[in-house]
């Protein structure tokens, strides 16, 4: 029972880490709000149409 236990706290462990680099990579930064150059590139696409072409 101590080894499963101890085997599941590992998952526990190795998901959170992964759980974390994920977010990191696909969570924008907390300010990006506040600066507006970040704000209009996500609201905006550029002339090549690089948001658009994401989705289509």
């Amino acid at each position: 029972m101590t080894a499963l236990f101890i085997e599941v706290q590992d998952a526990i462990s190795r998901y959170s880490a992964i759980h974390v680099a994920i977010e990191r990579l696909i969570a924008p930064s907390n300010d990006f709000m506040f600066q507006e150059s970040l704000r209009d590139e996500r609201l905006f696409d550029d002339p090549s149409f690089v948001w658009t072409k994401r989705y289509f």
